[in-house]
């Protein structure tokens, strides 16, 4: 749950001080010492928030009264997007101005608009633009949170990352979680990493991922991860988004290089990006762990003048950025 409080409209008398009371004062009442009364300034940038919102969420905090300034009162949306973390989280928005005169009845008044969890001041929190990605059948972009539980009960105890060194989210929430990670990941501009969820056209369900991560040198190279749900593999659907993600990343993105690692003994991906134009460059031994054990690992590359030479005559369909 996270409260924010807008002291702009508020009697003159009011002053910031008397606002940051009366913050401590409904966070107490909501939550007593689980809660912790934030104050930002118009300086604030998104990675902050983002960071104050991991050191919360790391202890375990499950609700945070901000007061917000003059200034940022505007963007209440977007602080609220980039401080959320699970999928049951609200955001609330309360004004100085709608409260008692009274400063010691305020906090009471908005612990009690909250726990109502009254509409009005429910907040709607801001989403960054995520690119849309078409295919013949499928599409890439953000996930709902109904596409995202179904993906989950599809994969959960499957043999699907058995070729992976993730070994599967522990619980719905767990994945929404990544989601979110992965809209904070768009917002954050063109050098972060991009993820996608792959979903089917024709019945809008998820059906796999497919990420792009710059490399920590520098977004001249990076490499792909993808996973296609094992109920949809061997329809061709897995190189068809992967195709779509290494025209995207080359389109958008425009690195000279994009690599990906592959477990050795992975034929299938083996063939999907040899078929996509990769070149296997060599094996990385002892790259990775998997179960404890070591795992040898294929390290495959296509360049973008390769790419370019052979380019489709139909791309799928780009956004602008």
């Amino acid at each position: 749950m996270l409260v924010l409080i807008d002291p702009r409209s508020a009697p003159e008398a009011f002053l910031h001080g008397r606002h940051l009371r009366r913050s401590l004062d409904a966070a107490i009442y909501l939550e007593g010492d689980a809660v912790f009364p934030l104050s930002l300034s118009h300086e604030s940038a998104c990675r902050v928030l983002e960071a104050l919102a991991e050191r919360y969420h790391a202890a375990d905090v499950h609700s945070i009264v901000v007061l917000l300034t003059p200034e940022m009162a505007p963007r209440a949306s977007e602080v609220a997007f980039w401080l959320l973390r699970r999928s049951t989280d609200r955001a609330y928005i309360l004004r100085a101005s709608d409260g008692p005169a009274q400063p010691e009845e305020w906090g009471l008044w908005a612990a009690e608009r909250v726990r109502r969890d009254d509409e009005k001041i429910r907040l709607k929190t801001w989403k960054p633009d995520v690119p849309r990605i078409q295919t013949q059948h499928l599409l890439l972009t953000a996930p709902t949170p109904e596409q995202t539980e179904g993906y989950y009960h599809d994969i959960v105890g499957t043999t699907m990352f058995d070729t992976l060194c993730w070994n599967g989210p522990a619980s719905v929430e767990e994945l929404w979680e990544y989601d979110q990670m992965a809209l904070r990941r768009f917002a954050s501009g063109q050098a972060a990493p991009a993820h996608f969820a792959i979903i089917d056209r024709k019945t809008q369900k998820r059906i796999g991922g497919c990420s792009w991560r710059p490399s920590p040198m520098g977004p001249h190279r990076g490499d792909i991860g993808y996973t296609i749900s094992p109920a949809w593999q061997g329809k061709g659907l897995g190189k068809q988004a992967v195709g779509a993600l290494v025209d995207w990343v080359f389109s958008i993105r425009r690195p000279f290089r994009i690599e990906a690692d592959v477990f050795v003994g992975n034929d299938r991906s083996r063939r999907l990006l040899t078929s996509l134009g990769f070149t296997l460059e060599g094996t990385c031994r002892c790259r990775e762990s998997k179960a404890g054990r070591p795992v040898d690992e294929w390290l495959f590359a296509l360049r973008r003048e390769e790419w370019e030479s052979r380019r489709s005559d139909a791309p799928a369909s780009y956004p602008s950025a």
